[in-house]
């Protein structure tokens, strides 16, 4: 229902809105519960800077009708890695070139394509 590319400088994530009504739809609970937790668990790829998932939690990778989202937690080292990042990335402030390469690294069709 998601993705993330974890480049370094550019990394972003894509959250399939589509994909997230036909879950909603077919798991019979409400598209903004299922939806947050996908963006949470995009961001939580970034920010950890990996593509691993979990046993258990936001951060696992398959989610069905009997997932209790409102459940759905980071664990204590992924909240603890997830807060690192946050602090070393607010020390450091981006150079225009990174910015620039940011904004030109999501290509137009991807932002796009969900919009049908």
């Amino acid at each position: 229902m998601g993705s993330a590319n974890l480049e370094p400088e550019t990394g972003y994530a894509t959250v399939f809105s589509l994909r997230i009504q036909k879950a909603a739809d077919a798991w019979a609970m409400p598209a903004s519960e299922i939806m947050g937790n996908v963006i949470a668990h995009e961001l939580g790829h970034l920010l950890l800077r990996s593509a691993s998932h979990s046993f258990a939690g936001v951060m696992t990778a398959r989610w069905d009708s009997m997932t209790r989202m409102r459940d759905l937690l980071f664990n204590r080292r992924q909240a603890g890695a997830m807060q690192g990042q946050i602090m070393s990335r607010a020390r450091k402030p981006a150079s225009a070139d990174v910015l620039a390469r940011q904004r030109s690294t999501i290509p137009r069709s991807a932002i796009l394509a969900e919009v049908e």
